[in-house]
């Protein structure tokens, strides 16, 4: 069977829909790649996986074994839904897989959970950092919180008071840092340097956090086995590498699409090119997925995993919304 890379033929739509029916973008190349905002520090040596690492996708998907049976009492098992309005749209059926009904509304509290609870005890009397403006701050607070871990997270300015709030809320010592969240993160990656300082916890260039967010793969394959396609949302590439993996080693014909901000293309680019890359001004609607460069540790997983990346204009994004 021709798997075009069509949103509007697509069997599966994870997360969200963010466009149909408009200009496709593929890449092709050789197999050998909350959460949120743009990710231009380096992962630091003091985190808790090296930014240097290389994975194998068998070593992959027995860490993401590894995280079920240590993540699994705390979070959900979320339903994989069938749109009506979507498969009548796509002439398709479609599910929808609902990780805004997971801990603190997103996929990422799995990550994070994962990376805490893989810290060595002097790590954990260490605590954890991260920065961020929206899920992943949530999501690492609740994880350090629900495992006794102390957590700070960096915030710019222009986050909004109700995720300052709603990070504080989970136990999290909140520190507005910079203006912009690039600022928040080059000062969290600052400290996290230091002589026991807290352990850095990146967003998505991470083999826990990858880890974690791959047991949403393992349970759509569960939940609907006879998949054929998945359509992942892609910034820094945690979160599709990691379903990739679990899903393609319980099914090895699926296949399995990015998706991207047309005006943040960076996984796109970089499959095209060859090697980390990305543009260089962004403004998107899309700010959970603007990623200025993928991660060293996800691209070469993508570069084996992802069939390939779709982008959808802000536009379309909108339309989509008002359904």
């Amino acid at each position: 069977m021709h798997y075009s890379l069509q949103l509007n033929r697509c069997l599966f739509l994870l997360l969200f829909l963010e466009g149909s029916k408009q200009k496709k973008r593929q890449t092709d190349f050789v197999a050998t790649n909350s959460t949120n905002n743009t990710m231009l520090a380096s992962q630091p040596t003091n985190s808790t996986s090296s930014n240097s690492e290389t994975l194998s996708l068998e070593q992959l998907y027995q860490d993401i074994l590894e995280a079920r049976k240590k993540i699994g009492p705390l979070i959900h098992h979320t339903p994989m839904v069938k749109s009506d309005t979507f498969s009548k749209m796509t002439e398709s059926t479609v599910y929808l897989k609902e990780e805004n009904l997971q801990k603190t509304g997103s996929f990422k509290a799995r990550g994070a959970l994962n990376a805490c609870a893989n810290l060595s005890e002097e790590q954990r009397q260490r605590g954890v950092i991260c920065a961020s403006s929206g899920n992943h701050a949530q999501g690492v607070a609740y994880s350090a919180h629900r495992l006794g871990i102390s957590a700070t997270v960096l915030m710019p300015k222009v986050t909004p008071i109700a995720k300052i709030n709603a990070t504080k809320g989970y136990h999290a010592n909140v520190v507005i840092h910079g203006e912009v969240f690039d600022e928040a993160l080059a000062k969290a990656v600052e400290v996290s340097k230091q002589e026991n300082a807290p352990i850095f916890i990146s967003p998505f260039n991470d083999r826990y956090v990858i880890a974690g967010q791959g047991t949403i793969g393992l349970e759509i394959m569960e939940d609907v086995p006879d998949a054929d396609i998945l359509v992942i949302p892609v910034g820094g590439g945690g979160l599709s590498c990691g379903i990739a993996c679990a899903a393609k080693k319980m099914n090895p014909k699926l296949k399995v699409y990015g998706v991207e901000a047309e005006s943040c293309p960076s996984m796109l680019q970089s499959l095209d090119q060859g090697f980390i890359t990305g543009p260089t001004n962004i403004s998107t609607i899309c700010d959970g997925i603007s990623v200025k460069r993928p991660g060293t540790i996800t691209f070469p997983l993508a570069q084996q995993l992802l069939d390939g990346v779709v982008t959808v204009d802000d536009f379309e994004v909108s339309k989509v919304r008002l359904i």
